[in-house]
């Protein structure tokens, strides 16, 4: 039987990474990781059946990169690029899907891996500009894999941006009404997700990959509370106070612009629109009590 051939771009991200380590372990794939020029692949996933292709996106590809992607059965994009230019931003990850899409055979091949940041009205950068490609991607005709929040053993991102703050601060917030819901999801959980779309056909759409119901903000910060334990005083906060603080500080420059788009884009969910997304064909465990997952 001849293996499936799976594309990863972005391959060299933590959760290309991820990615790379699970499906490699599946077997019966060939995977062609695409990594950036300037990567290191010392210290990278290595396997029998990972290939690894150094080939800058925004520019046109040629040579075994391209030949990888005209053979796959399966391009999972990862591959995003961050700034506070939000043109420039929406340009570059445009031109990395138009360089993909010229030698992609069939559109549902294509595998985007969005974020439940992304929604019209979103308040990031981050989450606007992965909406906008979501959406130029949805109308190509690809697979969009909306992700929760991925909490792992080992914490990246708006995660472990959440999990310094609780350990670091003697202070318990809890937001007033109205807050903030979270959609946290385990590694594993993704992981599966990941596996099911490779496995058998699944139909140009966009798909969920978080939880059906979210949690509220201030139980998820109470389990990380109870993960890392210490005295902390009550501190209550108005969450339309805070986001118009936020707001203001990163317009008047008082805010590191990286640390205002992160709490930007973990602090924004648009519940209404993520309601309208359907789960994957098949079953699929991503509803799991709080206390399981932190």
């Amino acid at each position: 039987m001849t293996n499936r051939c799976i594309v990863v771009t972005g391959a060299h991200s933590y959760l290309g990474q991820k990615v790379l380590k699970h499906i490699s372990g599946l077997g019966g794939c060939d995977i062609a990781a695409l990594i950036t020029p300037w990567t290191t692949v010392s210290g990278l996933i290595n396997s029998p059946e990972i290939r690894y292709f150094k080939a800058d996106l925004r520019e046109n590809l040629s040579g075994e990169a391209a030949e990888a992607v005209r053979n796959a059965d399966y391009v999972l994009h990862f591959a995003w690029v961050r700034g506070q230019n939000e043109e420039k931003v929406l340009n570059e990850n445009l031109l990395m899907f138009e360089n993909l899409k010229t030698h992609i055979t069939s559109p549902e091949k294509l595998v985007f891996v969005s974020s439940v940041a992304a929604s019209p009205e979103t308040l990031s950068t981050y989450g606007r500009t992965k909406f906008k490609i979501a959406n130029r991607l949805s109308e190509y005709g690809a697979v969009i894999l909306v992700t929760g929040l991925i909490v792992d053993k080992d914490p990246r991102g708006p995660y472990k941006l959440l999990g310094n703050v609780v350990r670091k601060l003697p202070f318990s917030i809890r937001f007033t009404r109205n807050s903030v819901k979270v959609y946290p999801i385990r590694t594993d959980d993704f992981l599966n997700a990941i596996a099911t779309v490779i496995s058998r056909p699944v139909p140009a759409g966009t798909y969920r990959v978080y939880p059906a119901e979210a949690a509220n903000i201030n139980d998820f910060l109470a389990e990380l509370e109870r993960k890392y334990p210490r005295v902390r005083l009550r501190f209550p906060m108005s969450y339309k106070f805070s986001m118009s603080s936020l707001k203001f500080l990163r317009r008047i420059g008082l805010m590191p612009a990286s640390l205002g788009e992160k709490l930007l884009t973990f602090l924004y969910k648009d519940e209404d629109y993520l309601a309208r997304h359907k789960a994957l064909p098949g079953e699929h465990v991503i509803d799991r009590p709080l206390g399981e997952l932190i």
